[in-house]
């Protein structure tokens, strides 16, 4: 009798049976001839064993070596694809729907909002589309509505509305929950202002004395950051700018500041370094505490912000074109200036490594 008349091949059979069992499974089968076939069954399940371990530690060693590969492509530091990636699956099926990512590990960002993603609450009946509070998509702040009235969310745009009058009254501006304070920064901005010949307040601080805005003209425009913890002070007014904001115009905005003391500031419009790098001399940590207000009522936001983050560390060049890389092409930047999808460093592309 051949193998192929047992029930169960030994190819195949997913225990080690004891005799018995065996016998039962094959009960019309001279016990004498079973023992052959059993001390036979026993050898080949020894076998099958033994290769299924080799496999299993071989398929977990190939597992190991590509989760190594993907940490090293996509580690921490690697923000932007984690950022790029959320917003758009480059696998997913032509017309899938994109899927907010809320990543909780990018190195050093504590502050991420998206005016489109970020979960949001409005305001009812004529302030229906009033933004009450906008969540981070990081961490657990949120900005709310403050003492002055509220920006509007335009689905059309993707962008939270800031559309202050030539006097700003009332004021639009939201508050943050919690004011971050930070000594070493980097902010990242998309957004388009209007009325270039006025001052555009960026934030107010903690304490009402330090703030961040640009201010005109349009052609000659400046940016101011004041730093202030009540006892102390320090301040950049720096221009003109080079590569000047044009007038509602999407565009992005990277500051950085490299350190808590001793510090240098630097402003990139679309990528372009827009001034010689500016020096904060103290000790002071910067707590904005507004976004859209900074020192009276002509100094507030016109304008649109479709994303903005902040970072408790200073990004280098390569981190930083990387951001730039990733707003650029998420938002449709005009005169964007650089590749056309988002790599890791790492990447080998046509045997060059990929541009930073």
């Amino acid at each position: 009798m051949s193998k192929k008349q047992f029930k169960i091949s030994p190819k195949v059979w997913p225990k080690e049976y004891t005799f018995e069992e065996f016998k039962k499974l094959n009960p019309n089968i001279n016990e004498n001839v079973l023992i052959n076939y059993y001390n036979k069954y026993l050898q080949e399940y020894a076998e099958n064993y033994s290769r299924h371990i080799k496999y299993f530690n071989d398929n977990k060693n190939l597992l190991a070596n590509n989760l190594n590969e993907v940490k090293t492509k996509y580690s921490d530091a690697q923000y932007f694809l984690k950022m790029y990636y959320g917003h758009h699956d480059p696998t997913a099926a032509v017309g899938a729907p994109i899927i907010p990512f809320t990543p909780t590990n990018i190195n050093g960002l504590v502050e991420w909002y998206d005016a489109v993603e970020s979960s949001k609450t409005f305001g009812t009946g004529a302030a229906a589309l009033q933004v009450q509070t906008w969540e981070s998509k990081v961490g657990s702040n949120f900005l709310k509505a403050s003492s002055g009235v509220e920006p509007e969310f335009d689905a059309t745009k993707g962008a939270v509305v800031f559309d202050n009058t030539e006097d700003a009254t009332p004021n639009i501006f939201l508050e943050f929950e919690t004011p971050p304070s930070l000594g070493a920064f980097t902010m990242f901005f998309t957004l388009s202002l209007r009325d270039l010949n006025k001052y555009h307040g960026i934030f107010l601080g903690n304490n009402g004395a330090e703030g961040m805005y640009f201010y005109g003209p349009a052609s000659n425009m400046f940016f101011d950051l004041e730093l202030n913890d009540g006892t102390d002070s320090d301040g950049i007014s720096i221009g003109p700018i080079e590569n000047d904001l044009q007038d509602n115009i999407k565009t992005v905005v990277i500051i950085t500041k490299d350190a808590a003391e001793n510090a240098t500031v630097n402003v990139y419009i679309n990528n372009v370094d827009s001034f010689e790098s500016a020096d904060l001399d103290k000790n002071i940590l910067f707590t904005p505490k507004f976004l859209g207000q900074y020192n009276g009522n002509d100094r507030t936001l016109h304008g649109d912000i479709y994303e903005f983050g902040i970072y408790n560390r200073f990004l280098g060049d390569s981190d930083r074109k990387q951001l730039y890389y990733y707003l650029g092409i998420k938002h449709n930047i005009p005169g964007y200036d650089g590749p056309s999808e988002l790599k890791p460093y790492n990447w080998s592309h046509g045997g060059d490594t990929y541009p930073i």
